[in-house]
């Protein structure tokens, strides 16, 4: 078995489970459809309007309400992860690209909300 490669995996909190899952799909999608990740870079545009929104929500985001929204997004986080989980299964590259370059914006999210809180 081979590890994926993750950025900033030896740094201090480097090995948290949504970016190594992240790198393990990547490199698996790699080898079952190589140039996947390229070829299907575009995301929807109701999903990126989502995003852009998220992204509002969390800059605007108050102490108080941070827990709440880490959950909602953390959800999100979950449901694309599964999706994800099944299109690797099913041999589906276009739909597991896809979810991996969306989980790529909810991480973001998590990230700067755990940042400002």
């Amino acid at each position: 078995p081979f590890a994926p490669q993750a950025p900033g995996a030896l740094q201090a909190g480097g090995f948290d489970l949504p970016m190594l899952e992240s790198a393990r799909a990547r490199a698996l999608l790699e080898l079952q459809a190589p140039g996947a990740m390229e070829q299907h870079k575009h995301l929807d545009p109701d999903f990126l309007l989502d995003a852009m929104d998220l992204a509002e929500q969390v800059s605007l985001c108050e102490p108080k309400d941070a827990a709440a929204l880490q959950d909602r997004i953390g959800a999100q986080a979950d449901s694309v992860f599964a999706a994800l989980r099944t299109a690797l299964a099913a041999g589906d590259s276009a739909t597991a690209a896809q979810c991996l370059h969306q989980s790529k914006y909810l991480r973001k999210a998590l990230a700067d909300l755990e940042t400002r809180s």
